[in-house]
């Protein structure tokens, strides 16, 4: 046990090094410089513009697919209660961001872990209790390890009732999202807070397209200066982790399905939703995955 945590360790410093933290204890953890990137802008050219075009490309190959194929499993569904509540909040991202996921080979930066039902089936082969029906986005997966943070664990804590500081050393950022819930993203480094967002004038770090995370001084100044809604941030503690090898047995043990999906489900709010996030993102899916949804939303 104490080897596993050295190596967690380890693996958090390497991650920690691309990103920028906020600790709740009023220590701030910088690691290198913040970048600002593009959210779909016309103006801007370049790598990023090429991989959105090419994953809302994969995303509409797959959905052809799955039109033409013939089989008694259902096709791609929207839950609709979840959609009317997402128009009536934010109607115009959800329009400009079409909700879609979809079933990938592997793990990837930006792509989502949904667990599938052998969470907690008492064997080895088994992911812990607190993992149930989990919806797990991605920051970074690569041969050394991974790190993601849990979608759809909101906490009864707002971040007014935090300790939380950001890089000023004042109480901004708890001002500024007083209301904000903060969710629980993992069980490791609990007392690192981190943002998730779609703006690319926050000098926040492009993880896909339109989703960025950290920039907390620039998520301050939307709010303050640029009016933007403070619910459209999205405020999480801690991370889960994996070591080298760790994510590709679990993977390789069914205990994890693999998706791509759309902004607007990563960053979708969880509070109180009609149809719980990991129904909603296995219905998107299709297939297989829509069978297994309904069947857990039946239960």
């Amino acid at each position: 046990i104490i080897k596993g945590s050295n190596v967690r360790v380890m693996l958090s410093k390497s991650i920690g090094r691309r990103f920028g933290f906020t600790s709740c204890r009023g220590a701030t953890n910088s690691f290198g410089s913040n970048r600002s990137s593009r959210l779909l802008s016309r103006s801007s050219k370049g790598r990023e513009d090429d991989t959105d075009d090419w994953r809302k490309f994969r995303a509409k190959l797959v959905l052809s697919e799955e039109e033409q194929s013939m089989n008694d499993l259902p096709g791609p569904q929207m839950s609709e209660p979840n959609l009317a509540r997402f128009l009536s909040e934010d109607s115009e991202f959800a329009e400009s961001e079409p909700l879609w996921a979809h079933a990938v080979p592997g793990p990837e930066q930006g792509g989502l872990l949904i667990a599938t039902s052998m969470v907690d089936a008492g064997t080895s082969h088994s992911l812990p209790e607190h993992l149930w029906q989990t919806v797990i986005f991605l920051l970074e997966c690569s041969p050394n390890g991974s790190v993601g943070l849990v979608l759809n664990r909101p906490t009864i804590l707002s971040l007014q009732k935090t300790m939380l500081r950001d890089e000023m050393g004042e109480s901004r950022l708890r001002a500024s999202f007083a209301e904000n819930r903060l969710y629980c993203g993992g069980e490791h480094k609990q007392e690192i807070i981190s943002i998730l967002h779609r703006y690319d004038t926050c000098g926040g770090q492009l993880i896909c397209p339109g989703v960025y995370l950290g920039g907390h001084a620039g998520a301050v100044s939307a709010v303050e200066s640029m009016g933007h809604d403070p619910f459209t941030f999205k405020f999480f503690s801690g991370c889960e982790m994996w070591m080298k090898g760790e994510l590709e047995r679990e993977i390789e043990d069914g205990l994890w399905h693999c998706a791509a999906a759309s902004s607007s489900l990563i960053l979708k709010n969880c509070l109180n939703l009609p149809v719980p996030l990991y129904v909603e993102t296995l219905k998107l899916m299709g297939g297989k995955y829509a069978a297994e949804a309904a069947r857990v939303y039946e239960e």
